[in-house]
């Protein structure tokens, strides 16, 4: 036991007498950052100051800090390679194709404090257990891209962007909190993969949605999506809970707070959906919606119906529970479509019929329509 603790013991005073810092400084006699990276090894810290650094670099290397200090500005890409438990922090990054590129055998990493922008995409994570934090994103393409699985991106600002999406989200178990898409030229969050979870995000001044839920089984809480060109959200995926959150409530959305496109046996509880020039709460007018459920939600002073199950798709079989429908310009509820379960709800002060039932087949029970 003694001689193994011995050993435990010197390999621990090796590994920490080994890890070295190396200086990269516009002054020399490091003056690129690839050249630091050439010169550390794993354990190692490059201290980058102050100062403008033209052209790209690629981390192949594990276990090196590379920190920033002061302003310190990249003009060209930054690839990680194969790279494990990295840490990359304190960088003006302004790509070219893609600003910030971890690739899929690159995982653990932390990159925090960063300001990045590109003519293509700005950051796309393909590894696992990457950590976001800290930063904003504007790109021409997609701002942020993350394939990889069981990251986590925190704290940050994507958009605006030209021609795609702020946030495009896949893989699996995939993490985003405290984000805000701003001005993006298509969808604020494409947010697709298996097992998504976001956690208060907002989506602001999107083209097209301010999220499109388009995965399967994700958990999707306190998001507020204000003032987008189509929805406040649209749910394409399956499975999905949207809870708690704001559709339109600090800015319309000029299609309905939520809609529903091909979307199946997703929950949508305790929400707010207010405002909105669509309507409030729609399936079944662009998509298919069938086996979801409206529970507890406030669907408020929507131009249009409340909530609206229409015949253009099919929206059947659906589950209508305890929600508050009122001051809509249209119908309360209006249900079109066959075989749905409306129970408890309230309509009260909505310009056209409070509860609408018109299809074949459904069930209402205490309904309250004052």
């Amino acid at each position: 036991m003694r001689i193994h603790l011995l050993a435990v013991l010197s390999a621990t005073l090796v590994s920490s007498a080994s890890a070295g810092t190396v200086t990269v400084s516009p002054a020399g006699p490091i003056t690129t950052i690839q050249g630091g990276l050439n010169a550390a090894v794993p354990g190692d810290t490059v201290v980058v100051l102050e100062g403008t650094y033209n052209g790209d670099f690629t981390n192949t290397k594990s276990r090196l800090i590379v920190r920033g200090v002061g302003n310190v500005v990249v003009n060209g890409d930054a690839a990680f390679v194969g790279a494990k438990r990295c840490v990359f922090q304190n960088f003006t990054v302004n790509g070219t194709v893609t600003a910030l590129h971890l690739d899929q055998d690159s995982h653990g990493n932390v990159l925090s404090s960063l300001s990045v922008t590109s003519i293509a995409d700005g950051i796309w994570i393909e590894g696992d257990g990457n950590s976001l934090l800290n930063f904003t994103a504007a790109a021409t393409d997609v701002a942020v891209r993350v394939n990889g699985s069981f990251n986590t991106v925190m704290n940050g600002l994507a958009g605006p962007t030209s021609n795609d999406d702020a946030f495009s989200l896949a893989g699996e178990r995939n993490l985003v909190r405290k984000c805000l898409a701003l001005g993006s030229a298509d969808d604020g969050f494409e947010a697709g993969g298996r097992g998504l979870v976001l956690f208060q995000c907002a989506a602001v001044s999107s083209a097209a949605a301010g999220f499109r839920i388009d995965g399967v089984g994700g958990s999707y809480s306190k998001l507020a999506a204000h003032a987008n060109f189509e929805s406040g959200a649209t749910i394409e995926g399956s499975g999905n809970v949207v809870s708690k959150s704001l559709f339109g409530t600090e800015g319309s959305n000029s299609g309905p707070g939520i809609l529903f496109d091909g979307a199946d046996g997703n929950l949508v509880t305790g929400c707010a959906v207010f405002g909105n020039f669509g309507g409030g709460i729609d399936l079944g007018t662009v998509g298919d919606g069938e086996h979801n459920r409206l529970v507890r939600n406030r669907v408020v002073g929507n131009t249009g119906h409340g909530i609206h199950l229409s015949v253009n798709n099919v929206s059947n079989d659906n589950w209508l529970e305890k929600n508050l429908v009122s001051a809509n310009s249209g119908d309360g509820i209006r249900v079109e479509s066959d075989h749905n379960v409306l129970l408890t709800n309230t309509c009260s002060g909505n310009g056209g019929t409070a509860l609408n039932i018109l299809g074949s087949n459904n069930l209402a029970v205490n309904n309250k329509a004052p």
